[in-house]
């Protein structure tokens, strides 16, 4: 008897996330829009800073920084530091997104999104420290992160452990991972989402403290 061979990889994602570099610069290499490394890292900033909205709406901010409009709390290019900078001006245009790259963005047809990920559950131990996501991909498949928060006298910090994998080979009976198998790779994007995942919680439990030190 022959056994069934586990298939490794995972079917062609779509839609394909943003957040992967490598999987965005290729595309963009095939339509022959031009993006520099600063004006690269300067999107991805900018999105961090904008919570990671659509890129639709992503845009329209953007777009409303420009001309003036924006309100209160929203990121410009203007706002991220550089090292050395030598003037804000010149800072300020080498970090301008072209429109081309922007219309990208704005593209329903360019088969990216900014999250292709979602939580299902994030239950939290007793003691507050832990949190453990079931966090399902766009192909149904589930994986886990794990988020850890260390609280001292020097300081809080946090942690994120997370998958690169859906599925382990190593067959441990005792892990719910390990008696699927190895079923594919992640992608670059998957795991970025991840902490995405894991910053959005952060991020409302902070709001909740602001908002009980108010009431």
């Amino acid at each position: 008897m022959v056994a069934t061979k586990v298939k490794r990889r995972r079917d062609k994602l779509s839609p394909r996330p943003i957040l992967d570099k490598k999987l965005l610069l290729a595309e963009l290499g095939s339509r022959e829009i031009k993006l520099s490394e600063l004006q690269l890292a300067t999107f991805y900033q900018l999105l961090h800073r904008c919570h990671y909205p659509d890129l639709k709406t992503f845009v329209q901010q953007y777009y409303n920084n420009e001309d003036g409009s924006s309100s209160k709390g929203q990121a410009t290019y203007s706002d991220i530091p550089t090292r050395n900078p030598v003037s804000s001006k010149k800072k300020n245009l080498g970090r301008q997104l072209p429109r081309a790259f922007l219309d990208f963005l704005d593209d329903d047809n360019n088969d990216f999104v900014t999250i292709t990920s979602c939580v299902q559950s994030k239950p939290t131990s007793k003691d507050g420290t832990t949190t453990k996501m079931a966090v399902q991909l766009q192909d149904g498949h589930f994986i886990e992160c794990v988020l850890m928060r260390h609280v001292s006298e020097k300081g809080s910090r946090a942690t994120v452990c997370v998958s690169s994998q859906v599925g382990c080979a190593m067959g441990c009976t005792f892990c719910a991972t390990g008696t699927m198998g190895i079923r594919g790779d992640l992608c670059t994007g998957e795991i970025l989402e991840q902490l995405v995942h894991a910053g959005r919680i952060l991020e409302e439990e902070t709001r909740k403290r602001l908002s009980q030190n108010m009431d």
